[in-house]
């Protein structure tokens, strides 16, 4: 029995302390749907990831939001992690929107969000 938590506990502990001195994020776009006229709201934000559902907030990280037209901009993350762009004036139709940390200690993957109109 003794054998069995061994088997477990080590490399679960491994993998966290591993976690712990890793730059490893978390970045997420989300999706919206909107009437035309309405202003979309990019909503973006970043965690730090340790383990499962112990993802903590990232404040101060810069955010850069673009479409497939090009760089819309750039903004900081606030006290929640959180970072908001406003886009107005999108004609009706499926609209691509892309984040991405800029200049960060952090590694994350870039998030990927579509707004419809």
């Amino acid at each position: 029995m003794p054998y069995v938590a061994l088997a477990i506990g080590v490399p679960l502990a491994a993998l966290i302390v591993w976690r712990l001195f890793t730059r490893s994020a978390i970045l997420t776009l989300e999706d919206a749907i909107i009437l035309p006229g309405e202003k979309a709201e990019l909503s973006a934000w970043v965690e730090r990831r340790i383990f499962l559902f112990l993802d903590p907030d990232i404040h101060g990280e810069m955010v850069e939001f673009s479409s497939d037209t090009g760089i819309l901009g750039t903004i900081e993350t606030d006290s929640e992690g959180r970072a908001t762009w406003t886009v107005s004036n999108l004609p009706p139709g499926l609209h691509h929107f892309h984040a991405r940390l800029i200049d960060s200690k952090h590694q994350a993957e870039e998030a990927h969000a579509v707004v419809a109109v």
